[in-house]
């Protein structure tokens, strides 16, 4: 058993308008296999169609000069979409199955890429380096290039419609990476104010509008994931140093630690009010968890039914009907994982 506890929920009673989600109680794991030996698949998006994005992790001795392969897998069929070497190809899955990420060509740096658009990163900077992390079910793309000039490198988030790439508005100087981007065209960004988390903010932009969630004084905010309904998860570094997972909506945001003591970092969440991410517990001991509002903050490990073999490390992504994806050790070895809810 973990030593993770049940937190307190922030959300101790759902909305009197809305129906309280129903949540898995048990789950069944399934190794997502190898691309050869000692060449894990690894997960990095999951959609609502139970179709996964996933890399084939190459050894570490190889991670700069591998070309490292990218793939979805739908219906049991693994299908071959891109490759990088020296990055992960595939970033992000929308719902209807579009695909974006980054590429090398020859020698050069990498670029933003998306299956539908080409590579947007080489027609538009092509000595820039520069990384694809959202696209929507209409095929808007966003993601970041980094520029440098004088010998500094400065960040800077694009949105790509299928005209000239529009940038976000920072003030000059600041870092900024995108995240996220979901079906309404709002796209979840982090601006870094200094060289430290603590001077961070995430921020939504949307159209000319953007709002930034900002951290208590002397903390920072950084997003991982933004849903369908608007939703945004991520970590938050509080004024003491410790790291805590955190989920914003209606203008408000909940630390979902379940110790103060505890570090925990959300990576994603659906509508349901469900998140899931890393932790490390007070004793050093790292694994995966889930949070509800029902039952607070728990490690997924708990959750699964005969995987005695299993160390489940970190969850990456959860679709509305409760499936999450994820990497761990079996038997000592990196894996990639998916958890499918047991009927009961």
């Amino acid at each position: 058993m973990s030593t993770l506890t049940t937190s307190n929920p922030p959300f101790a009673t759902a909305s009197p308008r809305e129906r309280p989600a129903e949540f898995p109680v048990a789950y069944r794991l399934e190794d997502l296999g190898e691309l050869a030996p000692g060449v894990p698949l690894l997960p990095v998006a999951l959609n609502d169609a139970g179709r996964i994005a996933l890399y084939g992790h190459a050894p570490e001795r190889q991670a700069k000069t591998a070309s490292v392969r990218g793939f979805v897998r739908a219906g049991g069929a693994l299908v071959e979409c891109a490759s990088a070497v020296g990055g992960v190809p595939l970033t992000s899955l929308s719902g209807n199955g579009l695909l974006a990420g980054q590429r090398r060509v020859g020698t050069g740096p990498l670029h933003a890429w998306a299956a539908h658009r080409g590579g947007l990163g080489a027609e538009f900077w092509p000595e820039a380096e520069s990384c694809a992390t959202g696209v929507n079910n209409v095929g808007e793309v966003a993601g970041h290039v980094t520029f440098v000039s004088d010998g500094r490198a400065r960040r800077r988030v694009f949105l790509h419609d299928g005209g000239e790439p529009r940038f976000l508005p920072v003030p000059s100087g600041v870092n900024a990476v995108a995240a996220a981007l979901n079906d309404s065209g709002t796209v979840l960004a982090n601006c870094a104010c200094g060289i430290f988390e603590t001077q961070s903010q995430a921020t939504l932009w949307w159209g000319d509008a953007v709002t930034t969630i900002k951290p208590e004084p002397g903390g920072g905010v950084w997003g991982t994931a933004l849903t369908a309904g608007g939703r945004v998860c991520g970590r938050i570094m509080t004024p003491q140093g410790n790291i805590h997972a955190f989920l914003h909506e209606g203008g408000r945001t909940y630390d979902l630690n379940s110790s103060a003591a505890h570090q925990s970092e959300a990576l994603a969440a659906n509508d349901a009010r469900m998140v899931v991410g890393r932790f490390m517990d007070d004793n050093g001991a790292r694994g995966a968890f889930r949070w509800t509002p029902a039952d607070g903050m728990r490690a997924l490990a708990d959750l699964v039914c005969g995987a005695p073999e299993w160390v489940l490390q970190k969850a990456v992504a959860v679709n509305s009907a409760g499936w999450v994806a994820g990497t761990g050790l079996r038997d000592g070895a990196l894996r990639g994982f998916l958890l499918m809810p047991v009927s009961t």
